[in-house]
This record gives structure tokens, C-alpha cells and sequence, in this order.
């Protein structure tokens, strides 16, 4: 019953997110077919961790990267977490990996959505979550679970 709730949830977070309006979509006009920019999303659990992490929270992150602009951009919307911090890690599922993007730290529980952008000058990282996404995760972490509480492998939109 409780699972059921928590899909619920998640279905819900999802129609709500993806009905925003993203910053930046698929290639930019007059560029010949060059991956500039990008639309990715996850979703986030604890049963992504490594190892997996028994939590009720859940969580939909929505990035959109313009690489001539070296800008990397998140929507993220949370429930039953308290998150301390963010990343964005190098790593296939099932592994661990370093952290490449610091997406700052949160803080309000249950419901909470929070947003931002930062200033990315690694072109090369930025090539690579365009044209690669699912070898890159965004963890949540919180001081229960200061490796990670949830966890979601990035994808194209």
C-alpha cells in the first residue's frame, strides 16, 4: 500500500515537471546537427543507490544544459527527504563515481522543489552529458545518508 502511494507520488511529481518550461531543447537552429543543448531528466530513489538505501523518499530532477553558453540548469522536486546536498556524478548504474557538478545544498522536506544554474567551463563534461547522459546519476544526499539517500541515471528527455 505504501509502495502504491509512493508511485503515486512520483506520477504525480512527473506530470508536474514535465510541464514546465524547459530553458533549452534539442539542437540550436543553423548548427548542422551538433548536440549543443539538452533536455535530460531522472528519477530518483533509493533503491538506485549503491547499495540501496531503504527511504520514502522520491525525487524528479529535470537538467537542461546550453553548451555555448557553458550552462547547466536543474529543476529538481522532492518528497519524505531533507537533502542536504547535490551532484551530478560520473557513473554507469550500479557503480559509484566522482562528482562533477555541485548542485548546491536544499533544505525543505516533503514537497519541496528548488532550482538553479550554474556556470559549467568543462566543455568537454558538457559534451559528454549531452551526447551521454547514462553515465551520469544525480544524488541526493542527507545527514542520515551522506553518501546518498536517492539516486536517478540521467536520460534524454
Amino acid at each position: 500500500m505504501r509502495r502504491r502511494f509512493l508511485l503515486g507520488v512520483a506520477l504525480a511529481m512527473t506530470v508536474g515537471l514535465l510541464a514546465l518550461p524547459g530553458t533549452a531543447g534539442a539542437d540550436h537552429a543553423g548548427h548542422q546537427g551538433a548536440t549543443l543543448s539538452r533536455t535530460l531528466t531522472a528519477t530518483l530513489t533509493g533503491d538506485a543507490e549503491v547499495p540501496a538505501v531503504t527511504t520514502d523518499a522520491v525525487g524528479l530532477v529535470r537538467i537542461t544544459i546550453d553548451r555555448p553558453k557553458h550552462l547547466l540548469c536543474y529543476e529538481l522536486v522532492t518528497t519524505g527527504i531533507d537533502a542536504a546536498a547535490g551532484h551530478i556524478h560520473r557513473a554507469a548504474r550500479g557503480s559509484n563515481g566522482p562528482v562533477v557538478v555541485d548542485l548546491g545544498g536544499f533544505g525543505e522536506p516533503f514537497g519541496s522543489s528548488s532550482s538553479g544554474c550554474t556556470t559549467v567551463d568543462n566543455r568537454r563534461l558538457l559534451r559528454n552529458l549531452v551526447k551521454t547522459p547514462g553515465r551520469f546519476y544525480v544524488n541526493l544526499h542527507t545527514s542520515a545518508n551522506p553518501g546518498g539517500e536517492i539516486r536517478g541515471q540521467l536520460a534524454e528527455r
